[in-house]
């Protein structure tokens, strides 16, 4: 099977450049390749450390670090047959969704 595992952008304080990956998803990608599927691993923070927004929030004191939800689909394989994205902290559940609805409307039947 074709997996696709993802890593969220960051989302952080403006004046705070600080970054502690959680190592889950290369652990989860080397049992999988261990088990025989192959493994695509898109880090949005990695792929994406020259792009910084502003995060829609009403202190406007946070900002996101890394790819947006349609760089991140495009980045996705073409045959990849499932999917897994990682919410490290609770700060990064709301980044989620527009990821989720950018992977659905380009791998409408991808799980």
């Amino acid at each position: 099977m074709n997996v696709t595992l993802i890593s969220p952008p960051w989302v952080y304080l403006y004046w705070v450049l600080n970054v502690n990956p959680s190592p889950a998803l290369a652990i989860l990608a080397a049992q999988l390749r261990r088990e025989g599927h192959e493994v695509q691993i898109v880090d949005a923070l990695i792929e994406g450390l020259d792009t910084m927004r502003p995060y829609d929030e009403p202190c406007r004191r946070l900002r996101i670090w890394g790819l947006g939800p349609d760089e991140i689909a495009e980045r996705v394989d073409s045959a990849t047959q499932l999917l897994g994205i990682a919410a490290p902290f609770s700060n990064h559940a709301p980044l989620i969704a527009p990821i989720v609805q950018a992977l659905r409307r380009r791998m409408p039947n991808v799980p």
